[in-house]
């Protein structure tokens, strides 16, 4: 209680003050607290009210000057979303990752990728991973646009030669295509599991296990 009470003071002055950065770390210290002690609609109630602090009112994408902290903080909401089973409002909010993620790599995406340097990898790479998520998000939600998160975020990763997390997005398409009722289609689901199956070493015989089942 001594530590909740000192974080929650400290979360208190640095709102007034507008100090961004102990700000966040008061709400990472509280995140911890809570979820130690199983408090999440407390934590719950911290977020909502810290939203104005980071996120414009009108777009919910990051206040100008703030897009680090935004980044941090709307993780904290997806993963909330993600806790109460509400798989659309996860994806809502991780589009909005993703289109912070699509600006930051704009200069990098259309590299060819003799051309990348590191930053360019990293940044393209943080985009297809927040695709890869968003992906995740809309399948359990039953959302057939998981179909086109996981081809483009499958198409970054292989640009920049990482066949095995690019293996990983063809191998969700198959899901997708098995467990999807509107476009259930099995020779489709066969097509990307093979394709999956072929981006990964032949002695990775789990993987390529799992796209025979």
């Amino acid at each position: 209680q001594l530590e909740e009470g000192n974080l929650l003071h400290a979360r208190k002055l640095a709102h007034e003050h507008g100090w961004e950065q102990a700000l966040m770390d008061a709400l990472q210290g509280l995140s911890q607290v809570y979820d130690q002690v199983g408090r999440r609609a407390a934590w719950e109630a911290i977020v909502a009210e810290s939203t104005g602090d980071f996120s414009d009112p009108q777009s919910g994408g990051p206040i100008p000057g703030k897009e680090a902290y935004w980044l941090a903080f709307n993780d904290f909401r997806i993963h909330l979303a993600f806790l109460k089973h509400d798989m659309r409002e996860a994806a809502g909010l991780q589009e909005k990752r993703v289109a912070a993620d699509r600006q930051a790599s704009e200069s990098s995406v259309h590299l060819k990728p003799s051309e990348m340097g590191e930053d360019d990898r990293r940044a393209v790479r943080q985009l297809a991973t927040s695709l890869f998520k968003l992906g995740e998000f809309e399948y359990a939600a039953k959302d057939p646009a998981c179909i086109q998160s996981f081809m483009e975020a499958s198409r970054l990763l292989r640009r920049i030669g990482d066949k095995k997390d690019g293996a990983r997005c063809l191998f969700n398409l198959g899901l997708a295509y098995t467990n999807l009722p509107e476009y259930r289609n099995l020779a489709e689901a066969a097509k990307w599991y093979r394709q999956s199956m072929d981006l990964v070493p032949q002695e990775d015989a789990v993987w390529r296990g799992r796209c025979l089942t």
